[in-house]
């Protein structure tokens, strides 16, 4: 009887843990208890303290719900095992969001709308790329590079839909990086990280190439182009120190309106020279509708060359976080590679039909001396402005990584401002000394590439369709898996072959390139490290 009456004293006095421990106990007398026991007052007691801790469970319930709301964990779905399943991390559910007491002191990152998303993304994409190809239409004909064109817009189009879902369904995603950490946990995060790096380098780097090649075009290689880069890379970083990408909009109009400009000149000048001017052995320029004649190694160029036009998809989950309302950047992409199927089809079939087999790549070249000029002073803002924005994904991949769990990330202080300015200038410092650095930098590029872009315009998408309908993580945002409907069967399909395609391109691109190397040095085409020449 003592030993009940200290039980009955502890489930009422005693911490509710133990309490709980001893509550089946106090709720099941033996039948060794007298019924004075089993009618004691302390079953009033018992009954409080099950009220209470149903009550708890509540109101811990509650707390949960709210949680999924910030995480964009559907209902229904235990938090914990969302996180243990993807590898989600609730402390940077929104990393940008504003909180109480934040304004005046941290910058709104969530201020992009969908217009402004697609000038911006418009402005990375309709670039250098637009400069080189032409030369597709010169390797698979004027049909072959209209088709090849229009399949990638297309896939590019879709993946990026892919993209748009997967940061609904994973709010705490900023990066590319992140979706590979959901995909394959921590050493995803790593490789996909180090591709978005490089990626990054070696667009800066290009970028640094493009501008100097375009400034020794002025003095006609007389000054030695080392400092034509160096001032290249200079100007590149000043101009990126806004950290949102809002604040890159004046930049981005100004790009993608020199870029037209300069592309008009080209074709005006190409289209009123006299066409013997680009005619080897007085062949005549034509231009066919499917090049018959192209090796393996220009196929795969050309492919190459749609792949890494299209390569800025690698930038989209970049964007979402700085959305108002990320859906809406479904609508940023359109504009983007609607713009860009137009001026990639108009100049390229323009440019081919007057160049013919003889068309150069760049295409500014082509042209004579005076109006190149004219084309690459136009051409110059968007070289350097294009690269501030290709640039920027690396550099918030870094900042990001560094900041996500400290005040700095949003923060608007001078010490936020020279970390992020930091990583700018050493990215732009690096990718200077590899340009300079490699000779065949350009076929270096072209490996990159292949490893890097061809993932991220067909076979990442894929991947991430896959993981978000797998029927191994059936939840009330899939409820059948990848057979539950024809919708969904036809998806499983494409993504499967956008993850062939990128395991097929990728060799084959690293074949070309490596070719290209071994071509170049049996030729002698290749200078020596830092040199003077453009």
């Amino acid at each position: 009887m003592a030993d009940c009456k200290s039980l009955q004293a502890c489930s009422s006095g005693c911490p509710v843990p133990v309490a709980l421990l001893f509550s089946r106990f106090l709720t099941q007398p033996s039948r060794a208890r007298s019924s004075s026991v089993r009618r004691s007052p302390s079953l009033a007691r018992r009954r409080s303290l099950m009220a209470m801790f149903r009550s708890r469970a509540d109101t811990k319930k509650e707390e949960i719900n709210e949680k999924e709301v910030q995480q964009g964990v559907y209902p229904g779905q235990d938090v914990e095992e969302v996180a243990a399943q993807d590898r989600l991390r609730p402390e940077v559910a929104d990393a940008f969001a504003l909180r109480d007491g934040d304004e005046g002191h941290n910058l709104n990152y969530k201020n992009l709308g969908w217009i402004k998303a697609g000038i911006i993304i418009t402005c990375e994409a309709v670039a250098l790329g637009t400069l080189s190809f032409p030369s597709t239409f010169r390797r698979l004909g004027m049909a072959g590079g209209l088709i090849c064109n229009t399949a990638f817009i297309v896939i590019a189009y879709l993946s990026a839909w892919i993209m748009v879902d997967f940061k609904q369904r994973y709010p705490h995603v900023l990066n590319a990086a992140d979706a590979g950490e959901v995909l394959f946990g921590r050493w995803g995060y790593r490789i996909v990280g180090a591709a978005i790096v490089f990626k990054s380098l070696g667009l800066a780097a290009s970028h640094i190439l493009a501008g100097k090649l375009a400034i020794a075009t002025f003095d006609s290689g007389t000054n030695c182009a080392i400092g034509w880069a160096v001032l290249i890379a200079g100007v590149s970083a000043v101009l990126s120190y806004n950290r949102r990408w809002s604040g890159l909009l004046g930049l981005s109009v100004a790009s993608i309106t020199c870029i037209v400009i300069a592309c008009i000149i080209t074709m005006v000048g190409a289209g009123t020279q006299d066409p013997a001017r680009l005619e080897v052995n007085n062949v005549p320029v034509h231009w066919v509708a499917f090049n018959t004649e192209v090796t393996l190694a220009d196929a795969v160029g050309a492919i190459t060359n749609c792949v890494f036009a299209y390569g800025q998809n690698m930038a989209v989950l970049t964007f979402l976080p700085e959305m108002r309302k990320p859906k809406d950047f479904r609508k940023s992409i359109a504009l983007m590679q609607g713009f860009q199927l137009v001026v990639y089809s108009i100049v390229g079939g323009v440019l081919y039909s007057y160049g013919g087999q003889y068309t150069p790549s760049p295409a500014l070249t082509m042209t004579e001396h005076k109006l190149a000029i004219a084309s690459y002073a136009f051409a110059l803002v968007t070289i350097i402005v294009s690269g501030i924005v290709a640039v920027n994904v690396g550099a918030k991949f870094f900042y990001t990584q560094l900041f996500r769990n400290s005040a700095l990330l949003t923060s608007n202080s001078w010490t936020a401002q020279w970390a992020w300015l930091a990583i700018i200038f050493s990215m732009y410092g690096i990718a200077f000394v590899v340009a300079e650095l490699i000779p065949f930098f350009n076929q270096l590029l072209t490996i990159v590439s292949c490893l890097t872009s061809t993932w991220f315009v067909c076979g990442f998408a894929g991947m991430l369709w896959l993981h978000m309908n797998s029927p191994r993580s059936a939840t009330e945002y899939n409820t059948g898996g990848w057979f539950s409907s024809p919708v969904r069967v036809a998806l499983f399909l494409i993504s499967v072959i956008l993850i062939l395609m990128s395991c097929a391109i990728t060799p084959l691109g690293i074949y070309s390139a490596v070719k290209g190397i071994i071509d170049g040095y049996s030729n002698g085409k290749f200078d020596h490290p830092f040199s003077c020449s453009s």
